[in-house]
């Protein structure tokens, strides 16, 4: 059987089953049972349907109010209107977002089905990584993507309305990247001259460096960490070239 047809055999299933439970999930989890997600929704209506950026204002967040609407389970006799403390948050997210608002006709489950539809590629980012990670051992990348995709916490996470899940599809996204740079082969020096590997010089890879880390700075600010995460990455690389370096200029020297 080819690698192709093993790699369909499996992970299609798995992401199906993944898809599956994300729908249940984004379809019977009551409304406003997710953290923060009134706050999310409100964002993404505001947007949606001013067509601008709303501003973090005094008064946004009213914690009486929250405790009191969390205390009678969110009762349709309370609106969730006055609960816009997430306003601050990078807009990447609720911009994706505000078509799907529209085509649902504003129904909270349409967005969440949005969310749901995001997990799926860090299911198969997941996937992705392992494989660069693990090689030949598809296993244990199958076992890494059924770990994200199973995880009832994670299910619940990415089918529910926020920014989560899109930091962590980037973010994976990312990390995918620079585990590619990581595993690729030392490049060959005859000059003394210490590089990156072939892999992270080339203009398409650093283009899609900067694109992805400008997409997590405009996405979630909780994954700034992705900015000293890849300079490591880079800086780790640069020395493992210059001690390659070394090595070859020793031996032409013995």
């Amino acid at each position: 059987m080819s690698a192709m047809k093993h790699t369909y055999l499996t992970l299609v299933p798995l992401l199906l089953i993944y898809l599956a439970l994300a729908v249940l999930f984004a379809v019977y989890t009551p409304a406003w049972q997710s953290p923060d997600e009134p706050a999310h929704y409100n964002y993404v209506r505001y947007l949606a349907e001013h067509g601008r950026f709303p501003v973090l204002q005094a008064g946004d967040y009213r914690h009486d109010y929250l405790e009191r609407i969390k205390s009678q389970k969110f009762s349709p006799d309370l609106s969730v209107d006055p609960i816009r403390y997430e306003f601050h948050q990078p807009p990447l997210y609720y911009l994706l977002a505000s078509p799907v608002y529209w085509l649902a006709g504003g129904r909270l489950v349409g967005v969440r089905l949005f969310s749901a539809l995001l997990g799926g590629g860090i299911v198969l980012l997941a996937y992705a990584l392992g494989r660069r990670v693990f090689g030949a051992r598809s296993a244990l990348a199958l076992g890494a993507a059924a770990f994200v995709a199973l995880l009832p916490q994670h299910l619940a996470t990415v089918a529910q309305v926020g920014n989560d899940v899109l930091a962590e599809l980037l973010y994976a996204a990312l990390l995918y990247l620079l585990a590619t740079w990581v595993m690729a082969p030392q490049s060959g020096h005859g000059s003394g001259q210490a590089s990156l590997p072939t892999a992270a010089r080339s203009p398409r890879s650093l283009i899609a460096l900067g694109v992805l880390l400008g997409l997590i700075l405009i996405a979630k600010t909780t994954v700034y960490i992705a900015l000293p995460l890849a300079g490591g990455a880079l800086l780790w690389l640069w020395r493992r070239e210059r001690a390659s370096a070394r090595r070859i200029l020793a031996e032409i020297a013995l």
